[in-house]
């Protein structure tokens, strides 16, 4: 398969920067050819004549002189691809994507936790409840009362185990100071 060239430019250290016409664009470097082939050297002795490269007619090669050429296909086989600017703006878009996908989640995430953060504000009554029952007298007489087996079983009484208000209390001081609410 013939790949037409587009362009051709000379680029430093004996380098062609090559344009075919799917888009592609390849470095091809000369420097290896001036030991394979003796008439190459011309090019590295001859700055003149290594920028006068042109495309050949109809894109199947490049031409500096009668003598001195290269077809299509070996510019393309033995040529490195560069990232054409298509490349380089999918990778842009890609990159963009993916930060604004970060933004949108953040955003919702930031949202979601300030309206957590209010709920447990508002509940903060709440739990200051629980405390004044945990140290007043009403949770000592629930208590006995539990001791005594005068409540029924199948009662859930989490709230009778004294390392269960304990840790939620403590646990609740900690939450505060780590958010800075104020109780």
């Amino acid at each position: 398969m013939f790949h037409k060239i587009k362009a051709v430019n000379v680029i430093p250290d004996y380098r062609l920067s090559v344009q075919f016409a799917e888009g592609v664009t390849k470095i091809y470097d000369l420097k290896p050819l001036f030991d394979k082939w003796p008439i190459f050297t011309e090019l590295k002795n001859d700055e003149e004549l290594l920028y006068a490269v042109e495309v050949d007619t109809g894109g199947y090669g490049i031409v500096w002189n009668d003598d001195i050429d290269l077809s299509c296909d070996e510019l393309f086989e033995n040529g490195k691809t560069v990232m054409n600017s298509q490349d380089m703006y999918m990778k842009n878009i890609k990159r963009i994507s993916e930060m604004e996908t970060i933004l949108d989640n953040a955003a919702k995430k930031m949202d979601d936790f300030e309206k957590l953060i209010a709920e447990y504000e508002e509940y903060q009554s709440e739990i200051r409840k629980l405390e004044a029952y945990y140290t007043g007298d009403e949770w000592k007489d629930d208590f006995a009362l539990d001791e005594e087996g005068k409540l029924p079983a199948d009662l859930k009484r989490g709230v009778l185990s004294e390392d269960g208000i304990y840790d939620l209390l403590e646990r609740n001081k900690g939450l505060l100071e780590r958010i800075k609410i104020s109780e």
